[in-house]
């Protein structure tokens, strides 16, 4: 009896079980040891450039977040309600005319680098959407290949913040390892500076801070007019 040929998209092809079609979804890479997605950043420059400077903007945020908190803070602006309403997007933007205005930039402002990383990781998921997910009977709805490819732009957003792709990108600008390694210190290096600052203005409000410290870091002494 001859074998029953199984049809794209019939309970044989899910395209979720191990499938091995080069064609159309991306390999493997393994470099610096983590195995990621090959076509996560392109070979292009501009694509490599735009991986180091996402990666660097959305690492930004918690520097200018915990700047924002310690300026409120020293403004006695910083309370749990005050920052449960900057949950509202109307209230965010009233928030800029306030003193917690350092904080609602920090939050549009990794709100905007997150969309920015979306767009730029968008024409990396090309291949969610071929002619084997039109066939494929779990994705044959347009509006189905369009929310994965919503996932997987989500997703290769995230890898293209690692290790091993913020590598190949130094990589392809030319750069070598130390230099990548020396922006991650710089990067750990500010944000640890911005929590400290935060650390000595709530101990300078609570008085714990000697005044000439606080003179010295031009936070304002309890009680000045």
């Amino acid at each position: 009896m001859a074998a029953e040929t199984q049809r794209p998209g019939d309970d044989g092809d899910h395209g979720f079980g191990p499938h091995d079609d080069r064609a159309d979804t991306p390999g493997a890479d393994d470099v610096g040891g983590g195995a990621v997605p090959a076509d996560v950043m392109s070979e292009s420059r501009r694509d490599a450039t735009a991986v180091l400077v996402t990666w660097v903007l959305r690492r930004s945020f918690w520097t200018l977040l915990l700047l924002g908190l310690a300026y409120g803070w020293l403004a006695g602006a910083v309370t749990p309600v005050a920052l449960v309403r900057l949950d509202d997007p109307l209230r965010l933007f009233a928030a800029l005319a306030t003193p917690l205005a350092g904080i609602a930039v920090a939050i549009g402002f990794r709100v905007a680098v997150d969309l920015a990383a979306l767009v730029v990781a968008f024409p990396r998921t090309r291949w969610v959407v071929t002619d084997r997910t039109r066939r494929n009977r779990h994705t044959r709805a347009p509006v189905r290949r369009w929310v994965d490819r919503l996932y997987m732009t989500t997703a290769y957003r995230e890898l293209r913040s690692t290790w091993t792709v913020r590598g190949r990108a130094a990589t392809h600008l030319g750069h070598s390892g130390p230099w990548l390694t020396a922006l991650n210190v710089l990067l750990w290096l500010t944000t640890a500076l911005a929590a400290a600052v935060l650390v000595v203005a709530v101990a300078e409000t609570e008085g714990m801070v000697p005044a000439r410290l606080g003179v010295l870091l031009g936070f304002p002494l309890p009680g000045a007019g």
